[in-house]
């Protein structure tokens, strides 16, 4: 400690102490000089300097007019150098007399005479916004309290629609082989339909494939012509037709792969090639009460789409939100920011203010369908200012769907941050036992029918030859008329009970089909996702509850946040104040290394800087907004 010369200013009131939890930061050692000299109470040129284990100071005061004295500064006798020190005791001596102890403070004394260089910084105030205002995500873990339960800040539920068509469900229908036409049982479509079905996986594929739209209402003539099936004329067609045998697998798409649109009595689609025109082809089909109907089935002929270099992904912009849409009070709004920018040192501070906030795990969002779980998409990943919800449906037999956010995380195509979902709304497919044997034995029971009309009449024409033979030979001509006829009509008959007891056999055997059950082929139980309207995908906002919101926003407040990186610390990032702590500060500096070390272990043990202004300075005071001095 330096021995004081010329006058010692003795200061009350200081908001300063050795604990160096706080200090008064100053652009100019003038302003520094003018702020301690404007807390002066007592000056004094009559003292006496001790210098022993602790400096002090004999004074002309009595301890009562030295009650509220907690600080002081002079210059050196030699340097002129002003020293700034914190008053640590004062001793009585007689009325007349005091002693007063002391010590450096070292920030206030050093304070352009050292550098805090590239350091390891632990903790410091961050820039949380950008100059649009768009927020400056921290990603590290502040390892905070922040409790175990999440409220929903809100819902996004992606409805399924075509632009300019509504109500539309879209059925999957998988196919053993291509469906015929009903009565007059010609072929769907051309050969090359197969070939398509079989293109859209790459690969052979014994399946085809058919897109069906249906409404779950009876209207047949709002869509030109009636393209559009009801749901009951589709229940029909399958109960109705060879199509409840052929039918391997219904699934209804939540959404349709493709952008579409409906006209001239075609859907058409818009992130496919031009020349992939969709087709229908109309199958017919009779009631139970013999009336005929109709229904339409639109081709999935996809081989012009991804043939050649022409390859084109079966995937759907879904939806397209701001990355806060429909979220009350997330953000400053722009009179607050005007208003913040407007007053500085003045505004109440609003925890919306903290960007940390909206980081995970205070803030994030999922994707769910209610049936194959969520998949997690952070506010600080998205990279963007837009949410983009993708879809991607498989085409095949228990074919899956996949959700995702685009971009998120860089990952364009959704592989490695989606909801897949593999459990398909799969309707129950069955087979019925007797339907299947008529139509696998069809031509083999008419065969039979055939058969035995020809062994009849065979059976009757060789009785009559042989009979008339034998009566001719007996009776003459009369005789072989009455022989030929007897033998005959035996014959015949002998022929149709042998036939009469085939035809019970068969149907001995069609009623014991009949009593069979019928077997489900293809079943995934949706009645509980119907009743619970589980067809849908939702992006869920969450957010901790309010209390705990409160208590970080305290936190963010005062201390800034989580670094653990390299970097030079920024004392002057914010308006009000500045938090900083580091691990082993580097700090240089040409003057006394004792003191030089305290400051680097002021550093280390985390200090706050109050910066001094000549209007409106409030230091400790947290219930101020702290804003960014980048953003004025």
């Amino acid at each position: 400690m330096p021995k004081p010369s010329g006058t010692v200013y003795l200061c009350n009131n200081a908001i300063i102490n050795n604990s160096y939890n706080d200090t008064i930061s100053f652009k100019t050692a003038s302003e520094q000089h003018n702020y301690w000299l404007s807390l002066v109470k007592l000056t004094t040129t009559d003292f006496m300097y001790i210098r022993r284990t602790n400096a002090y100071i004999k004074v002309p005061y009595n301890l009562n007019q030295l009650e509220d004295v907690n600080y002081l500064f002079f210059r050196a006798e030699k340097t002129s150098k002003l020293y700034y020190c914190f008053v640590t005791n004062k001793e009585y001596i007689s009325d007349e007399a005091s002693y007063i102890y002391f010590e450096t403070d070292v920030l206030q004394t050093y304070m352009f005479d050292y550098k805090l260089k590239e350091s390891y910084v632990l903790q410091e105030h961050c820039d949380r916004w950008t100059a649009d205002h768009k927020p400056i995500y921290s990603r590290t873990d502040e390892g905070l309290e922040y409790g175990s339960e999440y409220t929903v800040e809100s819902a996004y539920r992606v409805v399924p629609s075509i632009s300019n068509v509504a109500d539309i469900t879209w059925y999957l229908v998988v196919a053993k082989q291509r469906l015929k036409t009903g009565d007059t049982g010609a072929v769907e479509g051309v050969g090359d339909i197969q070939a398509g079905a079989s293109q859209v996986l790459h690969c052979p594929n014994p399946y085809v494939f058919y897109l069906v739209p249906s409404r779950a209402v009876e209207v047949e003539t709002d869509y030109k012509g009636g393209l559009l099936s009801n749901i009951n004329q589709f229940q029909s067609f399958l109960a109705n037709s060879d199509a409840g045998n052929l039918v391997q697998q219904i699934i209804r798409l939540p959404y349709l792969p493709f952008d579409c649109y409906y006209e001239g009595n075609k859907f058409y689609f818009n992130n496919t090639s031009a020349n992939a025109e969709y087709n229908y082809f109309t199958a017919s089909y009779k009631s139970d009460t013999g009336i005929s109907y109709n229904i339409s089935f639109m081709r999935v002929m996809w081989y012009d789409a991804f043939k050649g270099g022409a390859n084109k992904s079966a995937q759907r912009v879904l939806a397209s939100l701001g990355l806060f849409d429909g979220i009350e009070n997330a953000l400053p709004t722009a009179e607050e920011w005007a208003d913040v920018k407007a007053n500085p040192y003045s505004v109440k501070r609003d925890k919306r203010f903290e960007s940390k906030l909206l980081c995970y795990p205070y803030r994030f969002n999922y994707l769910t369908d209610w049936k194959n779980g969520t998949a997690i998409v952070k506010n600080e990943y998205i990279g963007a200012d837009k949410i983009e919800l993708r879809h991607l449906q498989g085409i095949g037999f228990n074919g899956p769907a996949r959700y995702w956010v685009h971009g998120y995380k860089n990952d364009v195509e959704g592989r490695n941050n989606s909801l897949l979902q593999n459990a398909q709304e799969d309707a129950p497919v069955i087979t019925d036992a007797y339907y299947t044997y008529m139509l696998q034995n069809r031509n083999q029971l008419q065969a039979d029918r055939t058969n035995a009309l020809v062994s009849i009449a065979g059976n009757t024409l060789s009785g009559a030859v042989s009979g008339g033979i034998a009566g001719a030979s007996a009776g003459g001509p009369a005789g072989a008329i009455t022989g030929g006829i007897t033998a005959g009509v035996g014959q015949a008959f002998s022929g149709a009970i042998s036939y009469g007891n085939m035809i019970r056999n068969q149907n001995a055997v069609q009623k014991d089909l009949k009593n069979l059950p019928d077997t489900i082929i293809s079943s995934n139980d949706t009645s509980f996702n119907l009743q619970d309207n589980n067809k849908d995908v939702t992006f869920y906002r969450m957010k901790i509850c309010c209390e705990f919101e409160e208590l970080l926003a305290d936190t963010f407040a005062i201390t800034g946040y989580t670094v653990k990186r390299v970097k030079t610390p920024n004392l002057r990032s914010r308006v009000r104040y500045n938090y900083i702590k580091t691990v082993g500060a580097n700090v240089v500096g040409s003057f006394n290394q004792d003191e030089l070390a305290k400051i680097k272990a002021i550093f280390d043990n985390g200090v706050t800087f109050w910066h001094y202004n000549t209007t409106n300075f409030k230091p400790y005071d947290y219930s101020l907004e702290n804003i960014e001095t980048s953003l004025l």
